[in-house]
């Protein structure tokens, strides 16, 4: 009777941690309208495919075979490809609104209370952009009177940084911050 527990309890666990891999593992139904791509692997989604040589190794090989728009996948989070010049301009151009969203991060959300450019998306991304945009346009961005102050103060800068021979000026003297 003593050894009977200890098989039924590896039995049992393997069974949950099974049970567990297969919830996981199975495509779930919020993902059903994600294109086509190679099927992950439970937990780690298809790591072949993700790192930073990856997309010139593999996406051509991935296009030729799910076309020019698949799914990788980077652990449970799916992660949608546009592969080649005509793909890209498609998407970019005729649904610029379904591809304008931005990954979400939570650390950054709570720590930016939401007002933070990798945090923001949707209406809240479209008022900030509108804001910078005519603020920095306000302010002579794109006009060529902004280019000629920004060649005076470099000269100033570079003539500064003559007179001191190269030398990062002394902590405290006016205009310096680490």
């Amino acid at each position: 009777m003593m050894s009977v527990l200890p098989v039924f309890s590896v039995v049992v666990s393997f069974l949950l941690s099974l049970l567990f891999l297969l919830t996981f593992w199975r495509k779930d139904k919020k993902y059903k309208f994600l294109p086509p791509g190679p099927a992950p692997l439970p937990l780690l989604g298809t790591p072949k495919y993700i790192g930073d040589r990856a997309a010139c190794k593999y996406f051509p090989e991935l296009s030729r075979k799910y076309g020019p728009v698949f799914t990788v996948w980077k652990l449970n989070e799916p992660i949608v490809v546009i592969c080649g010049y005509e793909a890209v301009k498609d998407a970019l151009l005729q649904h610029a609104e379904e591809f304008s969203n931005r990954p979400f991060f939570p650390v950054i959300h709570a720590y930016s209370k939401g007002y933070c450019f990798p945090s923001i998306d949707g209406e809240r991304w479209r008022q900030l952009r509108r804001f910078t945009m005519s603020s920095l346009r306000n302010v002579g961005m794109g006009k060529s009177s902004m280019e000629r102050q920004v060649l005076e103060e470099s000269k100033y800068l570079i003539k500064a940084v003559t007179q001191m021979g190269g030398e990062r000026p002394p902590l405290g003297s006016p205009g310096y911050s680490l």
